[in-house]
């Protein structure tokens, strides 16, 4: 049995102690990345099939996009490369 999207992303989340303890969830097709309650990031299906895009909450305020487009891993390993999107400041 395949696993589901949400645990391919925990397993990846899990193994990178930057990401770890991020929780996940879902609406719709978007993956969201949260610290606690705060929503932080969301990720978005492309168009390109099998890529993602990425969008950032800045500021508690509004959403930016973030200039990068991949793969699910390789927008978690850029996440991962750059701490600042991964928290309020």
């Amino acid at each position: 049995m395949d696993k589901t999207l949400l645990e391919q992303v925990r397993e990846k989340l899990d193994q990178d102690a930057r990401l770890a303890g991020c929780l996940i969830s879902r609406e719709g097709a978007e993956i969201h990345l949260a610290r606690g309650d705060e929503l932080f990031v969301r990720l978005i299906p492309a168009p390109v099939k099998g890529a993602w895009r990425m969008e950032s909450f800045r500021n508690q305020e509004r959403w930016e996009i973030i200039e990068f487009q991949g793969s699910l891993d390789e927008c978690l390993e850029f996440l991962g490369a750059h701490p600042h999107y991964l928290f309020f400041e």
